[in-house]
């Protein structure tokens, strides 16, 4: 299973909150519960949905398998990250607002309200997200969580530009020699092909292709396969272009 959830898990827990539970996060917000919500709250709750809903269909629709790629690509990093470096490492490299020292993880928030708080065996939850450049906790009891920003967000908007070399375009051609070159981290075809502006069976194809050379491993992560470049591949790209 991946680690992203569904909108339509996400919108029934939503219907199915307890009144209580509904004014307390509204106040938590607005410092009491605004009047639009005033009146029936199973009703405002579902109002709420249908907002929800609504902007959903009209502005992420449209760009979600972009952005679940981005997000999934973070996650699979962080999680190499610890493996190979360490928690401490990690946590001090998802944002520049986020601060481990070994015990405590501090984040610098524009809110001026202290929201120090003991984990107490919760652990804390780490969120990617393409919609902030800083990283942010949302208010209320739940849980501690932070939200922090994806890496590659950037490639949502405007295409990856890739310089490879003459002699590496010559034995594979221009798109797998750009799809190797930067392959030095694990990326899905569909976040692939969203940074290179293919659609996602092309570059598929051409994972497909170089998996087959031996020159990328390939391995399955949730609902997508992560490519990566092999010893090989390593090989027939110059460091310069793989850093």
């Amino acid at each position: 299973m991946s680690p992203l959830t569904r909108l339509d898990d996400e919108l029934a827990v939503l219907s199915r909150i307890r009144t209580t539970t509904f004014h307390r996060d509204l106040e938590a917000v607005h410092g009491s519960v605004p009047a639009i919500f005033a009146g029936d709250p199973r009703a405002a709750v579902r109002r709420v949905v249908a907002a929800l809903r609504g902007l959903w269909d009209a502005a992420f629709a449209p760009y979600w398998p972009g952005m679940r790629a981005v997000l999934e690509a973070d996650i699979a990093y962080r999680g190499r990250q610890i493996a190979q470096s360490g928690l401490g490492v990690m946590l001090n490299g998802i944002s520049s607002t986020v601060r481990f020292d070994g015990r405590v993880i501090s984040v610098a928030l524009r809110d001026p309200v202290d929201r120090t708080r003991r984990t107490d065996g919760q652990g804390v939850t780490l969120v990617p997200t393409v919609f902030t450049a800083r990283a942010s906790a949302p208010v209320g009891d739940a849980a501690p969580l932070i939200l922090y920003p994806a890496r590659g967000q950037g490639a949502m908007w405007e295409r990856q530009q890739v310089t490879t070399s003459a002699a590496l375009v010559g034995i594979l051609g221009r798109v797998r020699a750009q799809l190797l070159t930067v392959l030095d981290e694990p990326a899905s075809s569909t976040e692939l092909g969203v940074r290179f502006g293919v659609i996602t069976s092309a570059a598929g194809q051409h994972l497909r292709a170089l998996r087959a050379a031996g020159l990328v491993s390939s391995t399955r992560y949730g609902r997508s396969v992560l490519y990566l470049r092999s010893e090989l591949g390593n090989a027939l790209v110059p460091p310069a272009q793989g850093t």
